[in-house]
C-alpha cells in the first residue's frame, strides 16, 4: 500500500488485485508469448535458408511488428502484473528485438536506399544488427 499526501489530502493506493487475479487465473500470458517467439523465428528462418525461393521479406513486417513486436510485449506485460520477471525481461527483449527487426525491413521508412540497395555494406550493417542485438 502506498501513501500519497498532496494537497494536505491523504490518498491511499492498493495493488489492483482485479488485475492480479487475472494475471493468475484467466489470462495463460506465456504460451502465446512463447507460440509468438516460435511461430516468427520458424518463418523467417525458413525464408532466410531460401526455402520456396523467397527473396523479399517484405511479407513478414506484420509478422515481425505486429505477432511478435506487439503480442511479446502484451504477454510481457501480463507477466510483470502477475510478478514473473525473468519472463518480463525475456519477453520483452525479444518484443523489442523483432519489433525493430520488422522496423528496418519497412521500404517507406528507406533504410536500405540508404544504403543505395541491397549492397554489400547493407547486408554487412544487417548483420550486425541481428548478431548484435
Amino acid at each position: 500500500m502506498v501513501t500519497l499526501l498532496f494537497l494536505l489530502v491523504k490518498f491511499e493506493l492498493h495493488p489492483p488485485t482485479v488485475l492480479k487475479h487475472l494475471a493468475n487465473n484467466v489470462v495463460l500470458q506465456s504460451p502465446f508469448g512463447y507460440g509468438s517467439f516460435a511461430t516468427t523465428l520458424m518463418t523467417l528462418s525458413l525464408a532466410n535458408l531460401g526455402i520456396r525461393n523467397i527473396e523479399n521479406q517484405a511479407v513478414f513486417i506484420a509478422n515481425l511488428c505486429f505477432l511478435a513486436g506487439l503480442g511479446l510485449l502484451i504477454s510481457a506485460q501480463w507477466e510483470m502484473v502477475k510478478g514473473n520477471t525473468f519472463a518480463y525481461t525475456t519477453l520483452i527483449a525479444f518484443a523489442f528485438y523483432y519489433g525493430g527487426y520488422g522496423f528496418l525491413l519497412i521500404p517507406s521508412v528507406g533504410i536500405v536506399d540508404s544504403y543505395g540497395g541491397k549492397t554489400e555494406q547493407y547486408y554487412n550493417a544487417f548483420g550486425l544488427y541481428l548478431a548484435g542485438v
